[in-house]
């Protein structure tokens, strides 16, 4: 059995025991409140926290995988990191943006995507960047390096732009 999906609200020890069990866990954006709370304030012209990086959803994802492993070091753990969508409260955004990997608009000003939950203000990692790959592909070896996180899953690496019909 395994189980995929976060929560926004701070998972109690028998949660965390019951997840202890699982062959493998995926622990989704959804962990903490930063998506739950940039969700709902997406809205805003300028959505204020949590929807920016110092909301720091990889916190809350590794919190609870090590949470986790602590209860059953043999349990796989998977850590979400989208490959399209560089949600704006992950720490991660702010180096992306800080170095300017995101793709531009023609105006100079990074492109924003609204996602299939109505997310808006998602702006999108410029792998057209060698600098962006590396910082992305660092990312993801220094969770495997951390010896918490046994697999990555980069969602939507497989969307790209196609031509209409």
């Amino acid at each position: 059995m395994g189980y995929f999906g976060g929560l926004s609200d701070a998972r109690t020890s028998a949660n965390l025991d019951g997840l202890s069990k699982m062959r493998l866990v995926v622990i989704e954006k959804w962990e903490g409140p930063c998506w739950f709370e940039c969700l709902a304030n997406s809205t805003a012209a300028q959505p204020p926290r949590p929807c920016d990086p110092g909301c720091g959803e990889e916190d809350y994802q590794l919190a609870t995988i090590k949470q986790v492993k602590a209860r059953n070091p043999g349990v796989a753990t998977v850590f979400y990191l989208n490959a399209l969508y560089n949600f704006p409260y992950y720490k991660l955004a702010g180096a992306f943006a800080a170095a300017h990997e995101n793709v531009l608009g023609t105006d100079g000003k990074p492109i924003n995507l609204i996602n299939d939950n109505g997310m808006k203000h998602i702006e999108i990692m410029d792998f057209g960047q060698p600098s962006a790959i590396k910082r992305y592909l660092d990312f993801h070896r220094g969770l495997l390096g951390s010896g918490l996180v046994d697999g990555t899953f980069p969602d939507k690496y497989d969307v790209r732009a196609r031509r209409n019909a």
